[in-house]
């Protein structure tokens, strides 16, 4: 048999099955049809050898990767890239949807990470199914992808990291400032960029912890998502006049999509009211902002998710009356109707938390970083836990889930060090992954009968724990095949 790639004829060809193979010369695998194994083959082989777990651990999956196919880098990179997008856990979530609900999932999923990463969706879209075949997900479509694909053909001059010869100046022949161009520069303090500049993308200056002061030049045209994400000392946003951006009350604001990109962080600026007529907060608009009080506008109809990531000092969050898609409760943020709470403010100093009695549902990492939280009340209401939900609330010891929760989320305790017992409520149907993996002092969890699913890594890192269960086959199976010490 020849090899597709060296070309060399042997019949001393290593098979992994019946019609599949590597050759002892270059190590490329491939069938009996001369057709090369394709990368969700490969991520599949990984998650049935290693258990899905494997597929959270991008470290080890670009190591193996390496291995496996060390002439694949353009494909291995943009599946790793991909899956760094927290992209594993959100195919996670698309469990037990039919196939045109995985598929429109995936699909929006694609959106997010094409536009976050710079990369064309159907890319994003290759690496995505890639994933969810070896997950397992209930798809027929099989990722298929030109190589030309992989990234967005450059329409403009690009700063990359590879050009910064002269400290922060930018090559006026440059008109675009790349993606992660700046990426954890710790040197970069103060950036001035040339006339030249019209665009930014997403995460050019990620994690420029010392960067104090940007100044953009009237030209400026587009910032891509994220793309201060993690420069904490950012204090100053200076923007002449400009058809696109203007900053006001210390926040940068897209005038054409009336959107709230990034607030100033400044210490001595406790209160933000973001302005009229904005009617969306992004992601990471005020990462690792010192703020405690954050007012918003009538106008705000959208706000993404980790607008406060790590905004550890927040302590009020408030709403104008009029606004129809937002209602502060006592600081507490949730939805108009009351029945989603979207956002608890960390630093709150008080040590219990009693759930109103119209929630029926908690947002994506809403308690996140709670850390002086010690209690938690729910009321009957209550049927879903949402993803990350309490994740670090390192001081919570105690609640009791309310009988009518069905679900809880992916990551909802993660790290939670103080939690003991849980009580899975009888009516709840699924545990998300690594729901409570981290929680180090956890002795005790009871599941009743009606459980169907548990995630991957639900209980990793959870070294005294004994599961209680109660007539259910499905959590013995689970706790046997993790040697989890179980009971019945």
């Amino acid at each position: 048999m020849r090899c597709p790639k060296c070309g060399k004829i042997t019949g001393i060809l290593s098979g992994d099955s019946e019609n599949k193979y590597k050759c002892p010369f270059c190590s490329e695998r491939f069938y009996d049809s001369g057709e090369k194994e394709s990368m969700a083959e490969l991520l599949k082989q990984f998650a049935d050898d290693y258990g899905k777990d494997i597929l959270l651990n991008t470290a080890r999956i670009n190591a193996m990767l390496m291995d496996y196919v060390p002439d694949r880098r353009k494909d291995r990179k943009l599946i790793i890239n991909v899956m760094r997008e927290n992209a594993v856990n959100e195919l996670i979530g698309l469990y037990d949807k039919n196939e045109d609900e995985i598929l429109s999932g995936i699909k929006k999923i694609s959106n997010r990470i094409a536009e976050d990463i710079c990369i064309t969706e159907s890319a994003s879209e290759y690496a995505l199914i890639s994933v969810a075949y070896a997950l397992g997900l209930n798809i027929s479509e099989q990722p298929s992808l030109s190589v030309t694909d992989t990234a967005k053909p450059p329409q403009k001059t690009i700063f990359t990291k590879m050009m910064r010869l002269s400290g922060n100046e930018i090559d006026e022949k440059c008109n675009a400032v790349g993606f992660r161009a700046y990426s954890a520069d710790k040197n970069l303090t103060e950036i001035t960029l040339p006339s030249t500049v019209t665009a930014i993308y997403p995460k050019a200056f990620i994690n420029c912890i010392n960067l104090k002061k940007i100044s953009f030049t009237s030209a400026l045209k587009s910032i891509g998502t994220c793309a201060f994400e993690g420069c904490s000392s950012l204090e100053s946003i200076v923007v002449p006049e400009n058809s696109v951006y203007t900053v006001k009350d210390g926040i940068l604001l897209d005038k054409m999509t009336k959107s709230a990109v990034r607030a100033e962080n400044r210490r001595d600026r406790l209160k933000y009211t973001i302005p009229e007529n904005t009617e969306r907060l992004c992601r990471k608009a005020f990462d690792y902002n010192h703020v405690e009080t954050v007012t918003l506008p009538r106008s705000l109809k959208i706000i993404e998710h980790d607008a406060f990531y790590m905004s550890l000092n927040l302590k009020n969050i408030q709403t104008d009356t009029g606004n129809r898609n937002f209602s502060s409760y006592e600081g507490v943020l949730h939805n108009r109707r009351g029945n989603l709470l979207l956002k608890y403010p960390p630093a709150v100093q008080d040590a219990g938390y009693y759930f109103e009695d119209y929630v029926e549902e908690t947002g994506y990492a809403s308690f996140s970083c709670a850390v002086n939280l010690k209690t938690v009340t729910f009321t009957g209401n209550l049927r879903r836990i949402g993803d990350k939900t309490f994740e670090y609330c390192t001081g919570l010891e105690r609640f009791m889930f309310p009988m009518n929760l069905v679900s809880i989320g992916n990551y909802a305790f993660y790290r939670c060090e103080s939690l003991e017992n849980v009580i899975i409520s009888r009516n709840v149907v699924e545990i998300g992954t690594l729901a409570f993996a981290g929680c180090v002092n956890l002795k005790n969890v009871v599941i009743g009968e009606n459980v169907k699913h548990i995630g991957d890594g639900t209980f990793n890192g959870c070294p005294k724990l004994e599961i209680t269960i109660k007539n259910n086959s499905y959590a013995e199976m689970y706790c046997k095949s993790r040697n989890i010490k179980y009971k019945t």
